[in-house]
């Protein structure tokens, strides 16, 4: 049985992107309109494994399996069925009359809802699917694209408020070029896509807005802008920051980097995040080039460390130690990564953060003693606070700490 099928008629549209880069606000504006309908996030792609999805489309008994495996995606701890009002039962029932197609399973939560709303057009918001787009343009080859981007600075800083990101802004830029790097194989080959600015959405609401409308087949609706509206659909999904923040359209964070407090550390996120700046034409404000093909000691006192990333990693601290080292004339980079390279030349020593949690350290400490006696890592210990001091003295007996990095 296929996973996909030609859906040509299908009306489908996807709102991708990096986090933290506005697709919420997009999604709030185009939930106005009269014929689009815009649930959560659905996950799908980025979540349900190609081998569930065969063995739900081969089961004798379709598609029991497959309305289970939907009711499976989770997104912040709650299942997605429940955020969009339905149940397995009402999977089963879209599904049973349909197809055993990968394409349809993903259709029974929106068309659902789109039916349930009135409406006639369905997009998809989920940033991740991102990284996901060869499967959907498979199973939907007309759809429509809309690629979500902002400056980077902006988004670095913000990503410290998402519950699974870290509280360093240096880290946070580090995964965000990763992540840029990674969509790239599949952006690069979707040719009929529509880039939009959160900054010009924020500044240019309507313009903007009457462009994603063409390119969706409708016409912008004035009703649109109403803020009124906006708020109940915002509050809706239980966002109330995000509605306080569409109350007024608040243009403050349109380059909030460039604030007092921002800008110093916005300058040294530009070395991490310059090809996602060059490639959407953000001005940088230093004249920085990418920090991660320099060697790792560089001119001028530069460091740059590759920090070892667990699940409950968060690097608290570690911006205001990096700011700290700027009165010593050392300029330090750090670059995370959860899977260490064994086959990369000239690889730059390794920091580890000791953490809060007990477990979290141990998986930490697996991780450094491998890369040091297994790959013949440079490894150094950082600690924000004196808590866990077995946690540091263990440390101490294998590695260094950071500071010796700058002896």
């Amino acid at each position: 049985m296929s996973t996909t099928r030609n859906n040509q008629l299908q009306p489908a549209a996807f709102i991708v992107g990096m986090p933290r880069s506005g697709s919420n606000l997009l999604a709030s504006f185009l939930d106005t309109h009269s014929l689009v309908a815009c649930g959560k996030e659905t996950c799908f792609y980025s979540e349900l494994k190609q081998e569930q999805i065969l063995e739900a489309l081969s089961d004798p008994q379709w598609p029991k399996k497959a309305a289970n495996l939907i009711s499976t995606i989770t997104l912040n701890k709650r299942r997605v069925i429940d955020l969009y009002g339905l149940t397995p039962s009402h999977l089963y029932s879209f599904l049973s009359c349909r197809e055993p197609t990968r394409a349809n399973m993903f259709l029974a939560l929106h068309k659902l809802h789109t039916q349930e709303q009135e409406k006639s057009i369905w997009v998809d918001k989920t940033p991740n699917h991102i990284l996901h787009l060869d499967k959907i343009k498979q199973d939907f080859p007309n759809a429509k694209i809309i690629l979500m981007t902002r400056d980077p600075r902006d988004i670095a800083i913000s990503m410290k408020h998402l519950p699974w990101a870290y509280q360093s802004a240096f880290v946070n830029a580090s995964l965000l070029s990763g992540m840029h790097k990674n969509s790239n194989q599949f952006i690069d080959n979707v040719h009929d896509k529509l880039v939009v600015k959160f900054e010009q959405l924020v500044l240019r609401p309507k313009q903007i807005l009457s462009e994603v409308c063409d390119y969706l087949g409708v016409k912008f609706e004035s009703n649109m802008l109403d803020s009124h509206t906006l708020q109940n659909i915002v509050e809706s999904h239980n966002n109330q920051n995000e509605a306080d923040f569409i109350e007024h359209l608040d243009t403050s964070f349109v380059n909030k980097w460039q604030c007092s407090n921002n800008i110093e550390l916005a300058k040294k996120l530009e070395s991490s995040c310059v090809g996602y700046m060059d490639e959407f034409d953000y001005t940088t404000k230093a004249n920085n080039t990418s920090v991660l093909n320099k060697p790792y000691i560089g001119q001028n006192n530069s460091f740059c460390l590759e920090a070892i990333s667990v699940d409950e990693s968060k690097f608290k601290g570690l911006d205001k130690y990096i700011f700290g080292l700027e009165t010593k004339n050392v300029s330090l980079h750090t670059h995370v990564t959860s899977k260490l390279d064994s086959k990369v030349s000239n690889a730059p020593p390794i920091i580890i953060f000791i953490e809060p949690k007990f477990k979290t350290n141990l998986k930490i400490l697996f991780k450094a003693l491998s890369a040091k006696y297994k790959m013949g890592r440079e490894v150094y210990y950082f600690q924000q606070q004196p808590k866990n001091g077995w946690c540091k003295t263990l440390f101490s007996f294998f590695f260094k700490p950071i500071e010796a990095v700058f002896d």
